[in-house]
This record gives C-alpha cells, structure tokens and sequence, in this order.
C-alpha cells in the first residue's frame, strides 16, 4: 500500500496537470544526424506526423530542400552554413511556430520562414487516439555555389 500511495503522491498531480492543460501534449526531436535530446517534459506520441503519406523527416526534408532558394543577398555575402529551424506541427495538421534558431544570414531566415508557412497540410501525431501538438528542430544546411541559386533537391546533413 505505500508503494501505491507513493505512485499516486507523484503521478495525480502530473495527471490532473495535464488534464487541466487540454491535453496540448508537445514533443520534440530533430532531424537525422544532428546531435539531440528528446526535452524532459515532453511524451513521445503513439503515432509520429506524416508529410505527404511518408516518414516526416524523409519526406518534409525533400519538400523543403526543393523549395527553398538560396537567397541573392546571401550568395553575394558568401553565407554559407547551417541554420537551425523549431516548428510545430499542430493537432489539425497546419505548421507553425516557426522560429529560426541560428542562420548563416538574415536574407536565408527570411528565406526558411517563407518556405515553412506554405507547408502543405501534414498528418498529425497521435496520443491515446487523440490528435496532438508535436515540435521538431531541423537543420538546414547552405553552401554558396558558384553555378547555380538554386539549394539542391538532395538534404545535406
């Protein structure tokens, strides 16, 4: 019985607590070969995200590096590097929260948040059956070519 009430002292408050909070769980991770850490308070869904019927990570990769543009003003500065993006993918599949964390140049984060706000609709993660809120970072790798404006169609991590 002390073994219960000890479970219970720790867990009904978390329990209430997320309760009271509508259940807007959140969780985080990050895109392949970039050194994370999964945040402390955050649970990990039944059912991860999905871009366009695919791995989110795969697939929205793809998606960004095709549309993206290396901006003119970068280029001519010689920017080159990676920029770090947070996002969220919400319960009903929109993108949002875009904030980007580190940029070789302002004319790329400018760049980034144009690309990620036409996100087209993703398929949302799921907890306990239920639809929820999940964030990722990504890292966007920019390199000046001296041939062409254009980001190739392939990720670079």
């Amino acid at each position: 019985m002390k073994r219960f009430t000890a479970y219970l002292t720790v867990l009904l408050p978390a329990i209430i607590s997320l309760c009271l909070s509508g259940c807007n769980v959140t969780y985080r991770t990050s895109m392949p070969s970039m050194p994370w850490k999964m945040a402390a308070d955050s649970i990990k869904p039944d059912i991860p995200p999905k871009f366009n019927g695919g791995d989110a990570k795969t697939e929205f990769s793809q998606w960004v590096y095709q549309n993206l543009h290396f901006p003119e003003e970068a280029r001519k500065a010689n920017a080159s590097g990676t920029a770090l993006v947070e996002f969220a993918v919400n319960p009903d599949g929109t993108v949002s929260d875009i904030n980007v964390q580190e940029s070789p140049h302002e004319s790329i984060t400018e760049e980034i948040i144009r690309v990620f706000s036409e996100s087209p609709l993703w398929t949302p993660a799921y907890l306990d059956g239920k639809p929820i809120k999940v964030v990722y970072t990504m890292p966007l790798t920019f390199r000046v070519r001296d041939s062409a404006s254009r980001i190739p169609n392939r990720p670079r991590f």
